[in-house]
This record gives C-alpha cells, sequence and structure tokens, in this order.
C-alpha cells in the first residue's frame, strides 16, 4: 500500500494500524510519524501517534499530538471531528501525562522542603527533566533549573545518581519521614 502511496498520510495511519495490530510497534510509531510530518492536519495520525507512545512510557512526547488533535477536533469542518467522549477521553489522557510528569517535580520539591535525601529530590527532577525533554515550555526550564541547583550541591554524587537513576525513583517513592523534618 505504502509502495502505491508513499507520501499519503491516510494510507500511511492505516499502514500504521495494520503494523500495530500485528505487534509491529516501533513501525507504526514510525510510519505515523511519517504521516504527522507529511500532513500536520492528519488527526487521526496524531492520536494513533500519541497514543503509541503513551503505551511506550512517553507522557512528555504525546502532550502536544494530543493538542493538536483536540484543537483539530474543535475546530469546525465539513468532515466529522470526533465524538464528545472521544475528546473528554483524550483531555483525559492528556491530564494524566502532564499529572505523571508534574509528579516527579512535585514530590522532588517535597523531598527537598522535608529536607530529605538531597540524591532522592536531584533524581526526581531528572526524572521530570527526561520526560519533558521533548517539550520546549516553562516547566522543562523550571525542572532543570531545580535539577541544576541539586546537581550542583550534590557535587560528585549527582553522578553516582545519574548512573543508577533507574533505581532512584523508586527509592525516592519508598522513603519515610525524618524525624523532626521540617513541614
Amino acid at each position: 500500500m505504502l509502495a502505491l502511496f508513499p507520501r499519503d498520510p491516510d494510507a500511511m495511519v492505516s499502514f500504521g494500524l495494520l503494523a500495530q495490530r500485528l505487534g509491529h510497534d516501533g513501525e507504526a510509531i514510525g510510519v505515523w510519524e511519517k504521516a504527522v510530518q507529511i500532513d500536520p492536519s492528519q488527526k487521526n495520525a496524531h492520536l494513533y501517534l500519541a497514543e503509541a507512545l503513551d503505551g511506550k512510557g512517553q507522557p512528555a512526547a504525546t502532550i502536544p499530538l494530543y493538542e493538536a488533535f483536540l484543537q483539530m477536533t474543535a475546530a469546525p469542518s465539513k468532515e466529522r471531528s470526533g465524538t464528545p467522549g472521544q475528546s473528554i477521553s483524550i483531555w483525559i489522557k492528556l491530564a494524566d501525562d502532564l499529572a505523571q510528569i508534574n509528579q516527579w517535580f512535585d514530590y522532588g520539591q517535597f523531598l527537598r522542603r522535608r529536607a530529605q535525601s538531597q540524591e532522592h529530590s536531584f533524581a526526581c527532577y531528572l526524572q521530570a527533566e527526561n520526560l519533558l525533554a521533548s517539550s520546549a515550555g516553562q516547566e522543562l526550564e523550571t525542572a532543570r533549573k531545580f535539577r541544576e541547583q541539586a546537581e550542583s550541591s550534590l557535587g560528585g554524587k549527582a553522578l553516582l545518581v545519574r548512573k543508577d537513576l533507574a533505581g532512584y525513583p523508586a527509592k525516592a517513592l519508598s522513603l519515610t519521614p525524618i524525624a523532626g523534618a521540617a513541614r
């Protein structure tokens, strides 16, 4: 199908759905990314790509895609723009992805204010920054600023956290309050 219509975004969306159904998620993501590049108004490419990236645990990458889909479905057009239920579902997914990213930053702030381990608050800021890396904006700059401050105060310990970053978020979530810590 793509051999006949290599630059047809509708064909790409269909091919992506077939690839995904056959378990070729990477191929589906790649073809949907190309469809979005070729035709930024192809709303289904935005939606399917966002859902696939969401399933891969990349919430920051989904945000601009979900937002674009919602803008396109809200715009008046001759073609049916989607059901209200579908829009509500996408709004919920968007809110969940934003919350997932913000939770790491907020938890880092919580740990810092409670005088908990600096390594753990640094790991939370780093996790938030990594999740936001694919989107520019104030949230990314704020996470970066706090990560840099924490990293500077940690000195060489920051490198150890970076090397074991996969383990730190779980460790941070399992912390117990320090007696007499600031509230």
